[in-house]
């Protein structure tokens, strides 16, 4: 980027080789490692066409595409006999957890942040995608029969509703007699230092579909390429 004096203010290929850099250095440990091992697995239940059809429509027409070239909506217009064999095809990934070389990437966008520097958004390929969307309804379905309080995440639910609920209990405790205590924790790049390895063994702790845990963990420890200013590295 020029100034108007003709100055070079900014170069988008030495700022991504930078956040590269950056990022690699969290990254490097346990990307691309199998931490959830080889073992076959029952697959979810094989999916109908109209089921990838109807949730591949669920994307609107504006959302991002990835390196893949392919829009998410793009799979609503298979035949029927294309859809079930993408459903077989991801019923033999859920079972051996195993992801294509060919689609073992994710494409990670730096989007500036108003306090400086960049925040890396992963953009999956858009089988992922529309995989992901499908079986939804099964994470949700344990997340419901695992429900806790103090989660701000969820449906119908944020980080106000946690406090409120936390900030009556706290009240009622000191009318008690009984003493709380505030601790606000600011977690730095928090998912980049996730425990790949751990998280498999808390699904499997508190069985989480496992099938589906240990493809979406799969995906999450594949090769990553970031792009800045449409340069991709």
């Amino acid at each position: 980027t020029l100034s108007r004096s003709g100055i070079i203010v900014s170069d988008p290929a030495s700022l991504l080789k930078a956040e590269g850099d950056k990022f690699c250095s969290v990254w490097g440990n346990g990307a691309g490692d199998n931490v959830c091992g080889n073992e076959l697995l029952d697959h979810s239940p094989i999916l109908e066409p109209e089921d990838i059809r109807a949730f591949s429509k669920k994307y609107r027409p504006a959302s991002a595409v990835s390196l893949d070239g392919f829009h998410c909506r793009h799979f609503c217009l298979l035949s029927d006999p294309a859809l079930r064999a993408m459903a077989l095809w991801f019923a033999v990934m859920e079972a051996t957890g195993a992801i294509p070389t060919q689609l073992s990437w994710v494409l990670l966008a730096l989007l500036a942040k108003p306090t400086g520097g960049f925040r890396p958004i992963g953009i999956f390929p858009s089988w992922y995608r529309v995989w992901g969307r499908c079986r939804r309804f099964e994470a949700q379905r344990w997340e419901l029969q695992h429900a806790r309080e103090y989660w701000a995440a969820g449906a119908n639910r944020g980080a106000g509703d946690a406090v409120w609920r936390l900030a009556f209990k706290a009240e009622v405790g000191a009318k008690r007699g009984q003493v709380s205590a505030t601790i606000f924790w600011d977690l730095r790049t928090c998912y980049e230092h996730i425990d790949l390895k751990l998280l498999w063994e808390k699904c499997k702790q508190h069985t989480f579909p496992s099938c589906i845990a240990r493809l979406a963990i799969q995906a999450y420890s594949c090769a990553r390429f970031l792009t800045l200013g449409g340069i991709v590295d």
